[in-house]
């Protein structure tokens, strides 16, 4: 599963309060999913692949992530997940696509 992430602020951001979550199945190479009756606004996403089932990201002995995870935007952390700076993306009114790369 591709366990995702949405957050409508800064504050939830760095919290881990996501203001709605979801968990979709990997399909091959490409999974896709809908949130419905999002308010227009600024949000980011955080998601990972969960290869071991257990719903939580996996880490290594010294806290680094050991399953593949992405954040919105394709941003990229340093020493760090992505700021939310990077990761924040504008959802207007209507239907609003946003590709999300896993490595």
């Amino acid at each position: 599963m591709i366990m995702i992430s949405v957050f409508d602020s800064q504050a939830g951001y760095d919290a881990g309060k996501p203001v709605r979550v979801a968990a979709a199945p990997v399909k091959g190479t490409d999974t896709a999913t809908l949130f419905h009756g999002l308010p227009a606004g600024r949000y980011a996403v955080k998601a990972f692949h969960d290869i071991d089932g257990d719903g939580q990201m996996a880490v290594n002995p010294f806290g680094m992530p050991s399953e593949p995870f992405a954040f919105s935007n394709d941003a990229v952390g340093s020493m760090g997940p992505a700021s939310w700076d990077q990761a924040a993306f504008d959802v207007a009114p209507g239907a609003v696509r946003h590709v999300i790369t896993i490595r």
